[in-house]
């Protein structure tokens, strides 16, 4: 039922792109009356598939006694499976396809671990190279921990990661980011379906 909805929504659309460049096309009267009266009785045959596959789904529904959206469904042993939580699992599609559940817990443990200073233990939950802020770049750990060995966080950039509750992160083409840019995750593509960090800002010396 689905598919008849989607395919006479398309239809419609479609006829509107075409009746659009036609019309900018078109130069003669004649032309212009001739694409109006087809794309009419166009217009009327997809709505009025459209309309009839809503309601045969809706039909369909009464039946059954279910929504005509509803997304639950049984198993092959008949129990009821539980709905999907719509978005959770590709929230952060736009950069990693790893799950929103792992990506924020991996997120809350960088932010402990920075937030203790604990530049060891963030050393290992780093992706190398790495480019502190702002144009030093360290390509493992032990230039990581040397380049970290006198530095602090800022008192400010301390405040904005404590209130960051590591759910719901803004993210784009290039990461995921923990507070207003203080850090960086991503996942590691030379290790596909791990998470690291590719950037840390805020970090000031002692």
């Amino acid at each position: 039922m689905r598919k008849k909805i989607l395919t006479g929504i398309l239809a419609v659309s479609m006829i509107a792109c075409m009746t659009a460049c036609g019309t900018k096309d078109d130069t003669s009267s004649s032309k212009a009356e001739t694409t109006t009266e087809v794309t009419t009785q166009a217009t009327e045959a997809a709505t009025a598939a459209t309309t009839e596959a809503v309601t045969e789904a809706a039909t369909a529904a009464e039946v059954t006694g279910d929504s005509v959206d509803s997304s639950s469904s049984e198993n092959s042993d008949g129990n009821e499976a539980a709905p999907a939580e719509s978005g959770d699992s590709d929230y952060y599609v736009v950069c990693t396809n790893i799950d929103k559940k792992t990506v924020e817990e991996f997120a809350a443990s960088v932010k402990d671990t920075y937030l203790q200073e604990d530049w060891a233990g963030l050393s290992k939950m780093i992706t190398y190279p790495i480019t502190m802020y702002p144009d030093v770049t360290v390509n493992n750990a032990d230039e990581f921990l040397s380049y970290m060995e006198n530095k602090t966080i800022s008192s400010e950039d301390k405040s904005v990661i404590e209130d960051e509750n590591c759910e719901d992160l803004f993210a784009n083409s290039t990461g995921i980011c923990l507070g207003s840019g203080q850090i960086w995750i991503g996942e590691d593509f030379d290790n596909p379906g791990t998470l690291g960090i590719i950037g840390i800002n805020g970090v000031t010396d002692k």
